[in-house]
C-alpha cells in the first residue's frame, strides 16, 4: 500500500477497532465529505458528528475489498458488515474516492448501494441517516419531486422501499 493508502485505510480501520474519536481524526476539519445520495459535500466537521453516531448506532466492520492510489488520491473498494437489532445483517458495498494531504484525509466522495440502504437498515439508523441529509444537505431537499423525503427528515415518518 502506498502512504497515502495507508492513511486512507487507517480511517476504516480505527472505526473497525471502534476507535471512533481517533477515525474521525484522520479526518481533516478544513476537508469536505460528498455522498452520492443527497449529491452535496458537507464540512468535514460536520460528517465527523453524523458519521461518529451512525457507527453508534450501526457498529460496522469494513473490509478493503482493493485500493488504487495515484500521489494523493486514493480509491477504495470497501464492504461494510453489521449485525442489525432485530437479526440479520446489513452489509453495503462503497467506493471512496479520497484525498489525503499532510497524513490525514481532505476530502471524500462517498459511493454507496443507496438503494440497499434504504432497504436493509434499521428504521432507527435510516431514520438518522435521512436526518442527517436533511440538516446537512438542505439543498438537495428543496425540490417537489422530494417531498417524502423531506416529510421523512423532518417527522420520521419515513416511507420504506419494502413498506
Amino acid at each position: 500500500m502506498t502512504s497515502a493508502t495507508n492513511v486512507a485505510w487507517s480511517f476504516f480501520d480505527l472505526l473497525n477497532q471502534r476507535r471512533i474519536d481517533e477515525a474521525m481524526e484522520r479526518l481533516s476539519d478544513s476537508g469536505t465529505w460528498w455522498n452520492v445520495g443527497p449529491r452535496t459535500e458537507i464540512p468535514m466537521t460536520s460528517f465527523k458528528v453524523s458519521g461518529a453516531e451512525i457507527m453508534k448506532l450501526m457498529p460496522m466492520h469494513f473490509i478493503c475489498h482493493n485500493s488504487i492510489a495515484d500521489g494523493d488520491k486514493v480509491v477504495l473498494e470497501i464492504e461494510s458488515q453489521s449485525p442489525k437489532p432485530g437479526g440479520g445483517e446489513y452489509n453495503n458495498r462503497y467506493c471512496y474516492v479520497m484525498e489525503v494531504r499532510d497524513e490525514r484525509i481532505q476530502h471524500v466522495r462517498e459511493y454507496p448501494d443507496t438503494k440497499y440502504a434504504a432497504e436493509m437498515l434499521p428504521p432507527e439508523a435510516w431514520q438518522h441517516e435521512i436526518g442527517s441529509w436533511k440538516r446537512h444537505h438542505s439543498r438537495y431537499w428543496v425540490s417537489e419531486t422530494n417531498k417524502s423525503e423531506e416529510k421523512c427528515a423532518t417527522t420520521n415518518e419515513c416511507e420504506r422501499a419494502d413498506s
